[in-house]
């Protein structure tokens, strides 16, 4: 017997999830995953993964949300500089802004070093309007 997630949408017949595209499979699996681990810490591999762009900072705001309500600490890696640029802009305006943007970049030596933005850094013109590879 096979399972199926089902979306009401208006129509007279419901719609499986899997229907809906990559990015409703996508909430359903962070959804799924942060429920699993309230009161813990949720590590996101790729965030961007089958979401479109135009989401991202109401994606952002629906991780901030759950977060909170479930106290669990998001860590997610991006390679999309649309993805950093959209957390920003959703917490940009929180009296407590929580996001924080690590990145690692080799120096000249060749020995890696961890740069961390928080909300100052993030505003700064030379954290915001680099053109480097995110990737580093």
């Amino acid at each position: 017997m096979q399972h199926v997630i089902e979306a009401e949408l208006g129509f007279p017949q419901l719609i499986a999830l899997n229907n809906l595209g990559d990015g409703m499979n996508r909430m359903l699996e962070l959804i799924l995953a942060m429920y699993e681990v309230r009161d813990g810490v949720i590590f996101i591999d790729e965030i961007e993964n089958g979401l479109h762009y135009t989401i991202h900072n109401k994606i952002w705001r629906f991780l901030e949300e759950v977060s909170r309500q479930w106290e669990i600490q998001v860590f997610a890696t991006t390679h999309s500089l649309e993805m950093i640029r959209a957390a920003h802009e959703a917490f940009k305006d929180d009296d407590d802004y929580e996001f924080r943007y690590h990145r690692l970049d080799r120096k000249p030596d060749g020995n890696i070093e961890a740069v961390t933005y928080n909300k100052f850094g993030m505003d700064a013109v030379a954290a915001f309007d680099f053109e480097h590879e995110v990737r580093g």
